[in-house]
């Protein structure tokens, strides 16, 4: 209890905000722009047709699905496809559990990718 008997409200911190261009689908998370993955995604991540898309999953992130998108960051996990149709850049940290399509690539070393990798 607060001061004169009134309740002390517990303030809620907003971690998460999906945006009015998001849709979360019962198999898919869809996007246009950008879009930072910290937790867990348990769906296929997939970006609009916009050539400026990009996937961050950084470093603790996971998703377990194919990740679709012009530009994407691993420094986490995925267990799915990754089809980069710009820059894929794979991070010391980044595990990819599936095969890989690119235009470009970069792969630091200590990543891994148990899968097939293709050039587009």
């Amino acid at each position: 209890m607060g001061l004169f008997g009134k309740k002390t409200r517990k303030k809620t911190v907003v971690t998460v905000l999906i945006g009015s261009s998001t849709h979360i689908d019962k198999n898919f998370l869809s996007f246009t722009g950008g879009i930072h993955i910290h937790g867990h995604v348990g769906l296929d991540v997939v970006a609009g047709e916009d050539s400026g898309s990009a996937v961050s999953i950084l470093e603790g992130g996971e998703v377990d699905g194919d990740v679709r998108a012009a530009d994407i960051f691993i420094a986490g996990t995925v267990s799915g496809n990754v089809y980069a149709s710009g820059h894929l850049q794979l991070m010391p940290t980044a595990h990819v559990l599936g095969d890989i399509e690119y235009a470009s690539l970069d792969i630091a070393d200590g990543a891994v990718v148990q899968g097939t990798a293709r050039k587009l």
